[in-house]
């Protein structure tokens, strides 16, 4: 059954009803949890809004391009309509992407996040009801059992994407005193909702096609572009450490204010790069497509966070005005401090996944997958020396010699691991291209003289 499933629902939608139904469960339990106390710290309100950001958006897009792939399959007038859902819900990605903006960019008044929460609200609530009504017709032409699902995806998406009227028929007046039950009610929803689009999707969607032998397999490209991002990210981790100590060493304001925020721009880049190969070979990898979706959705996730948090930084080191929000600067540096373990955790775990996806396409061209658990060490070795070195080093260094010291050898235990991954996706490449012309004709030696 769970075959059947991996081949028939595209992988972007798998992970992202995933997402859905575990993180933003864990999410919301934890947002209820802090609510209940007194006064909870703003630290904690700063992790909940970083990984809530990043959550909802890496799990929007894939849905988005989860739709995409399924319109991809179908024929008729049912691709029409999944383009059509695809679509709708590729814009509502531009709702978060806003949201983002005027909570950590821009840092627009009370009024305007209010306005702004109603009518994005309001415009989010059609969309996906358009978009799921478009799913349910082309479902309902799949006979009895696709009529079914259609109906309860349509009511699933009416209470999880609820207009205001909706709304306050499925939730309790008080939230002060029903919170954990519309906290309930909310989840139930999420999963209802999860449930219904995956039966929709398996409904309409014909097997995923056979990926046939192609004169030169189409993964290299994205593989060399995954390796290429990670070793600009070592160069880039090399120039942050050697111009941070001469900034350290020489006093020097403004060059460590140009690390700081050139340093993360340059992070953003080559993150995108990485996004971009990773989801690349989830379209085109045949057999572990949904590792390397998995560590796409990952690598996403991440890039958003750092890109959150390098925006903190930046008005922090550039005294930038916060209108009317006095509290801002105070919830900056707490942008910036959040999550420091549980960022590179996803990080390490994005790239454990596209070394196991990797090893598949290794194994299946028959060549040898040991590699592959040998760069995993080193990443997971070096993933972990960093963060403690980082956690109790750096934190207790007694001077500033000491932490310099310990600065370069964070520095080089990240590098060593990055350039793990690196070193297996260019091997790997190299390995597939070199293998695919085994394939090819033998070549002959003719002699000039004969006719």
């Amino acid at each position: 059954m769970l075959d059947r499933i991996r081949t028939r629902v595209p992988p972007a939608l798998l992970v992202a009803l995933a997402l859905m139904v575990v993180v933003m469960t864990a999410q919301d339990v934890y947002a209820r949890a802090l609510m209940s106390r007194d006064l909870p710290p703003r630290e904690a309100w700063a992790e909940l809004a970083l990984a809530s950001n990043a959550t909802w958006f890496t799990a929007s897009l894939l849905l988005a391009l989860g739709l995409a792939e399924l319109a991809r399959r179908l024929t008729g007038p049912a691709r029409t309509l999944a383009a059509i859902a695809a679509t709708i819900v590729g814009l509502l990605v531009a709702r978060t992407i806003a949201s983002i903006y005027l909570q950590h960019v821009s840092m627009g008044s009370a009024g305007t996040m209010l306005a702004f929460a109603r009518w994005s609200r309001r415009a989010s609530s059609l969309g996906w009801l358009v978009a799921a009504i478009a799913l349910a017709i082309a479902a309902a032409r799949q006979g009895r059992a696709g009529l079914v699902a259609g109906a309860a995806l349509v009511a699933a998406t009416l209470v999880t994407f609820p207009f205001e009227a909706v709304a306050q028929v499925i939730y309790a007046d008080d939230p002060a005193g029903k919170g954990w039950f519309n906290l309930g009610v909310q989840l139930a929803c999420i999963v209802g909702f999860a449930v219904a689009l995956g039966a929709t999707a398996y409904l309409l969607s014909p097997p995923e096609p056979e990926v046939g032998a192609a004169t030169t397999p189409p993964q290299i490209a994205p593989l060399e572009r995954v390796g290429t991002a990670l070793v600009a990210r070592v160069v880039l981790a090399l120039g942050v450490a050697v111009f941070t100590v001469m900034a350290i060493g020489a006093k020097s304001v403004g060059v460590l204010k140009l690390v700081i925020v050139v340093g993360p721009f340059g992070l953003a880049v080559t993150g995108l790069a990485l996004v971009s190969g990773l989801f690349a070979l989830g379209r085109i990898a045949p057999g572990p497509r949904l590792r390397f979706v998995g560590a796409g959705a990952l690598a996403t996730w991440v890039l958003v966070a750092t890109s959150i948090q390098t925006v903190a930084a930046y008005r922090l080191a550039f005294g930038q005005s916060d209108g009317d929000r006095a509290e801002s600067p105070a919830m900056s540096r707490a942008i910036v401090g959040a999550w420091p373990n549980l960022i590179p955790l996803v990080g390490l775990a994005a790239l454990l996944l596209l070394l196991s996806g990797i090893a598949r396409l290794r194994r299946d061209r028959g060549l040898d997958d040991a590699a592959a658990a040998q760069a995993g060490a080193w990443l997971v070795g070096g993933t972990v020396a960093a963060l403690m070195l980082q956690r109790y080093g750096l934190t207790k260094a007694s001077g500033t010699g000491e932490f310099l010291l310990m600065t370069v050898i964070v520095a080089t235990a990240n590098i060593a691991a990055i350039l793990a991954a690196a070193r297996m996706c260019h091997k790997t490449a190299w390995a597939l291209a070199a293998d695919d012309g085994a394939g090819l004709a033998a070549a002959r030696i003719v002699d000039g003289n004969q006719m």
